[in-house]
């Protein structure tokens, strides 16, 4: 998808103030800092990666949880995936290659510090989900499925994040933009200078 970089503003007592403008790195390009978010968008199945300290951000097609009651693993359940603030605290190699793809890697997400059954990982089919509209993307038991690629880089995150990454899951649109107003564009207003 292309994506076009922006500038956007804040107006602040009558006054259009710019903010730093956003721009969407190439997965191949994607460095994993310490810092770094993770946001998914269960309406949209997109996968966004945002800088710390920087406008830049990974921006992906993701396949999500199916919008409907299933059985699975001994459990009847609804299997959109949850919107909630995560954190990934583990990694796991699966033996089904059809369930986790050809590394079998299996990133956990927990829910206020407990494990739950829910993870990031792709999937033998992967490249026909992410070839389906957005709204045909909800293939999953519940977890977020992503390219081996993108995976890939996400264990990187992991890593050099100490093994606790913060994802949130979000229903609808995520602006890519990262407010970041400097003192002195508004310190005049505030009392300064």
């Amino acid at each position: 998808m292309f994506w076009r970089p922006f500038l956007a503003g804040l107006v602040f007592f009558g006054l259009q103030v710019p903010l730093c403008s956003a721009a969407a790195v190439a997965l191949s390009s994607w460095v994993p800092e310490p810092g770094d978010t993770v946001t998914v968008d269960t309406v949209g199945n997109r996968l966004y990666v945002f800088k710390k300290d920087s406008a830049d951000f990974l921006d992906e097609p993701v396949a999500t949880g199916q919008l409907r009651t299933v059985r699975y693993i001994g459990r009847t359940y609804y299997a959109a995936t949850p919107l909630k603030l995560w954190t990934m605290e583990s990694s796991h190699i699966k033996s089904d290659r059809v369930t986790f793809g050809k590394t079998g890697l299996f990133l956990r997400l927990y829910d206020e510090g407990e494990s739950t059954a829910y993870g990031i990982h792709s999937h033998r089919d992967i490249t026909y989900m992410l070839n389906l509209e957005a709204d045909d993307r909800y293939r999953s038991m519940g977890c977020i499925l992503v390219s081996q690629e993108l995976l890939d880089v996400l264990e990187r995150e992991f890593e050099v994040n100490n093994e606790m990454l913060s994802v949130r899951t979000v229903a609808g649109p995520v602006e890519p933009v990262r407010i970041s107003v400097k003192e002195p564009a508004l310190g005049w207003l505030l009392g300064g200078r």
